[in-house]
């Protein structure tokens, strides 16, 4: 048994119909969109701003990288050179504590009027020499001896000398000299050593 035909033929044709509906229906609401050629080129425009977004976002961050290892290095740098004054000022300030270890100042010593620099150290040295023989300290061994503050004029009658600072080789005569000054607190003339 065959189906008839002129049947199947109406129902094909009723299809046909409706798919060409279908078809007509999708064709209208297409040429309402935008067509594909627009959607590429939007596509491919937005492809680029990103590429060309990420191209300068990578580019940032490099800079950003380069600039941060280069603060880095000169923190690091800043911090070393910091810490190498700190530890020069700390040697500095370790061989000073060490040479006033050393170190006495006496007052009282009558001050050389010689115009000679080089003569009224001589003088305040020999001052000094004797000084230490008084106290019973002749064999110390003065390494230096300085005047502190500024000269004054001679004619101002109230003009008291100007300190002593007298730098010895060891602490120990620092200490022998400072045990045997009290001595010349009972003698003429005013001497007085201090640390």
């Amino acid at each position: 048994m065959k189906p008839e035909l002129p049947h199947c033929e109406s129902k094909i044709t009723a299809l046909l119909g409706e798919l060409m509906e279908q078809v007509n229906d999708i064709h209208k609401k297409l040429e309402g969109k935008v067509d594909m050629s627009t959607v590429m080129d939007l596509e491919k425009k937005v492809d680029s701003s990103l590429g060309a977004a990420q191209n300068r976002v990578e580019t940032k961050v490099d800079s950003i990288m380069s600039t941060l290892t280069k603060n880095a290095t000169t923190v690091h740098e800043c911090v070393e050179g910091t810490l190498k004054v700190q530890l020069l000022e700390d040697k500095e300030e370790e061989a000073e504590r060490n040479k006033r270890k050393t170190s006495i100042i006496v007052h009282g010593v009558e001050e050389s009027t010689n115009a000679d620099p080089e003569q009224r150290i001589q003088d305040d040295s020999d001052a000094l020499q004797s000084v230490l023989h008084e106290i019973s300290c002749d064999a110390i061994n003065v390494k230096q001896v300085i005047r502190l503050g500024k000269r004054q004029l001679e004619d101002d009658d109230d003009v008291k000398p100007r300190p002593i600072k007298m730098v010895l080789e060891t602490e120990d005569s620092k200490v022998r000299v400072l045990r045997n000054a009290k001595n010349l607190k009972n003698k003429e003339g005013g001497l007085n050593i201090k640390i």
